[in-house]
């Protein structure tokens, strides 16, 4: 029994899963819509069980199960534990969101929970085939959460946008991945394909093939560019919680999954592949950056801002071990808590102002003080302003980044981060200094003209739960920055493959 305590976490997942759905059946559609915390309160708990569990088993020396297809290692644990937390966050953003658009969330909670088991297991993947199934099981579950809201239109057609090319990305991944199994003499295992791709006296070009069209699928569901074309449409129709998910949990297996391929199976290739990848990065900073500067819809500027945000975790990602793992664990880290609380305060003001639109925001800091602080803080970290926590990971970013000689994209990457600044004091300007106009409250707007009303958002409620999350994000982005150095000392120490202990 001891050779699966590396996959307790997902186990408990797994558990919590099947209560929820059991909660959902035996509930009454009236007392779900008059309370709802059953389905919440069941996937939080098992969420947050999942994450002491990975926290328990940090540092671990590096181990395999399951006949070699499941790796458990420091970095990968990190990358699971991300994923947890970031999932945990974003059970709480669903609930008084659904709850106020008549919408029940036990579904939506069953598909965050089978997309986290899908994304913790792709980042503790070392076999072709396991990696293609938790690929899948992450990506599914994402398109379902793309057009959770059936009713809505725009749902619908992210979900079909976003299902139809994420078709062709799995595609192009399992061409990718079959390449890998015929140059690997017919293994499955990372460590031996890895191994014999090594041995060739030069480079095949079926490696680069391979290599080429397993970045293309993961470079999808990164949505670097330019593979990004998707996330703006997708994050604007899907529900805002949805959005946040995608943007966080997503994209951490997504960067797990690429590190372990890039460091690991394609090691072979270096410094040729590092150096693709430092184009990629170069142009999802690039091009997220500068679109999100003529965005007025706040959904569509965080997705540009999020394609941006992905070019420096690349950076980071194109570095060879040590550094480059340290700092990608270091900043994907304080990403979570950064981008969701910024998806927390668009959720509230949403809410209760019926609308995304970043000209709504006018003058909303003589009303909704908090709330406008706290999307401040977290935009300003995004931007990387001190002395928030986004800062110090930008910063360690771009010193291992320049410290392994990548000049031109460390200064690319200083450059369009001050650009940021630009988009992001924007929104925060029209806060703070313009007058406040007339704007619908939810009720006019959010709901379909043929829904009952049957929750009403008064001036002097506040969503209890989204509080709470919001105030967690804020906290955590203001304060760390106070932990900083340990902070660094522990991602330091945590960040190595299996393959560096074998």
């Amino acid at each position: 029994m001891l050779q699966f305590a590396p996959i307790v976490p997902e186990a408990i997942l797994t558990i919590s899963l099947i209560c929820v759905c059991f909660a959902d059946l035996f509930q009454t559609k009236k007392v779900f819509y008059k309370k709802g915390w059953e389905t919440i309160w069941i996937a939080a708990l098992g969420l947050l069980l999942s994450i002491i569990a990975l926290v328990w088993r940090l540092p671990q020396p590096p181990s395999l199960i399951l006949g070699g297809a499941f790796a458990e290692d420091s970095l990968g644990i990190a990358f699971r534990l991300i994923i947890a937390m970031g999932s945990f966050i974003c059970i709480f953003l669903c609930l008084d969101y659904f709850q106020m658009g008549g919408t029940p969330a036990a579904e939506f909670t069953i598909f965050v929970l089978a997309s986290t088991i899908g994304g913790m297991l792709l980042s503790g993947s070392n076999d072709l085939v396991l990696a293609f199934v938790a690929f899948e099981c992450l990506s599914l579950n994402s398109y379902l959460l793309a057009g959770y809201t059936r009713k809505d239109l725009r749902s619908q057609e992210s979900a079909a946008k976003y299902l139809i090319l994420g078709s062709a990305s799995s595609c192009a991944l399992a061409y990718g991945f079959s390449w890998l199994y015929g140059l690997g003499g017919g293994s499955t295992s990372f460590q031996e394909i890895g191994f014999a791709l090594n041995q060739y006296p030069s480079v095949p070009f079926a490696t680069w093939i391979a290599f080429l069209l397993v970045f293309f699928g993961i470079g999808f569901k990164l949505s670097a560019a330019p593979f990004h074309q998707w996330a703006p449409d997708v994050y604007e129709g899907s529900p805002t919680p949805s959005a946040a998910f995608l943007s966080v949990s997503s994209k951490a297996a997504g960067l797990a999954i690429a590190a372990r391929l890039l460091w690991v199976v394609f090691s072979s290739l270096q410094p040729q592949a590092g150096q693709i990848v430092q184009l990629l990065a170069i142009l999802s900073m690039l091009v997220g950056n500068l679109i999100a500067a003529s965005q007025s819809h706040m959904k569509r500027m965080l997705a540009y801002s999020s394609i941006g945000q992905i070019g420096y975790l690349l950076l980071a990602l194109s570095l060879e071990h040590g550094q480059g793992q340290s700092s990608l664990m270091l900043y994907l880290g304080t990403y979570v808590f950064m981008n969701m609380g910024a998806f927390a305060c668009t959720i509230l003001l949403s809410l209760q102002i019926g609308t995304d639109s970043i000209r709504s925001y006018a003058g909303l800091f003589q009303t909704k003080p908090w709330i406008c602080g706290c999307l401040s803080l977290c935009l300003l970290s995004l931007a990387g302003l001190p002395p928030l926590v986004g800062f110090f990971g930008k910063t360690y970013l771009f010193w291992a980044a320049w410290q392994g000689q990548l000049y031109i994209p460390t200064i690319i990457g200083v450059f369009t981060s001050a650009l940021s600044l630009y988009y992001y004091l924007r929104v925060i300007r029209i806060m703070f200094t313009r007058e406040a106009k007339g704007t619908l409250s939810w009720q006019q707007i959010a709901l379909p003209a043929h829904k009952e009303i049957s929750f009403s958002l008064e001036k002097k409620d506040t969503p209890p739960l989204l509080t709470l999350t919001l105030v967690l994000c804020a906290s955590t982005v203001s304060l760390f920055s106070f932990v900083i150095g340990p902070l660094t000392s522990i991602v330091n120490d945590l960040s190595f493959f299996y393959n560096d202990g074998f």
